[in-house]
């Protein structure tokens, strides 16, 4: 029997953050400008609230003054842990193995074992959470051009985060095997072996805002560079440029039959 202690890593200076998808609400979601044409039919900017008017390099924006940038996201130790996820405590891995001589002769011999292993999550896991506002804004501009960035009114752009699954659970794999050694003549000794492993809570990233599969293709998406705001998704967060979500739910097995082999014992 084994015991881990696996703590959660986090910032002595507290700048990380965490988005966490049931604290987020539409409803406090800011806006964003929309693709629209003035008068004349020119391309441009409008808040679908207020009907106001921007040139069109403000396409995509978020509107000054609405709804809550920090939507759904929490800064370490102000009402979350402060290593973003919860402390999982003792884990217990249990291990056990076996050899049994079955004639008593020591001529077969079955042998066997199972154990469970824990791993911590690497540390970029907790690395990029610093890149999460209020800390760092990492905005997007999907229109417009480079000479045209700052030319007008400073907007931000949908920014990206990172989040990571609060749950916490490690990374765990169970080992197994299990095998025959026959003596044969020569002092030889033949060995065939089943072996395997099954892991869970594995670690998988997930775009929580991708649009959904297909939606490029809906007769309803009608300006490609506006696919956020339009398509279904996942969260439909039309003010987040993407959520990179590290969540421990991954499962994986694998098994196999080891080649028989054949060992020489050298006499004594």
């Amino acid at each position: 029997m084994r015991f881990y202690i696996i703590q959660p890593q986090y910032d002595e200076d507290l700048q990380t953050a965490n988005f966490l998808p049931d604290r987020f609400n539409a409803a406090d979601a800011p806006r964003l400008y929309r693709p629209g044409k003035d008068a004349a039919g020119n391309r441009v900017a409008v808040d679908p609230v207020t009907g106001q008017t921007l040139a069109a390099v403000y396409i995509g924006r978020i509107v000054p003054n609405s709804g809550k940038l920090l939507n759904g996201v929490v800064q370490a130790g102000a009402g979350i842990e402060k290593g973003l996820y919860k402390n999982r405590g003792i884990h217990i891995a249990p291990r056990f193995g076996f050899a049994y001589d079955v004639s008593g002769k020591q001529n077969i011999v079955i042998r066997g074992g199972v154990g469970m292993f824990y791993d911590r999550p690497q540390g970029n896991v907790v690395f990029d959470l610093v890149r999460n506002p209020p800390t760092t804004l990492e905005p997007t501009f999907n229109f417009g051009r480079l000479q045209d960035i700052g030319t007008g009114p400073l907007l931000l752009a949908p920014p990206s985060l990172v989040a990571y699954d609060r749950q916490g659970n490690s990374p765990t794999t169970y080992a197994f095997n299990i095998g025959v050694q026959y003596k044969l003549w020569l002092e030889s000794v033949l060995d065939v072996s089943y072996v395997g492993t099954v892991g869970s809570h594995l670690l998988q990233r997930r775009n929580l805002n991708a649009p959904a599969y297909g939606a490029a293709y809906l007769a309803q998406i009608r300006t490609p560079r506006w696919l956020r705001a339009q398509c279904p998704g996942q969260l439909r967060c039309r003010w987040i440029s993407c959520v990179r979500f590290r969540v421990s739910g991954t499962s994986r097995t694998s098994s196999r039959l080891q080649a028989p082999t054949i060992t020489r014992c050298k006499p004594r």
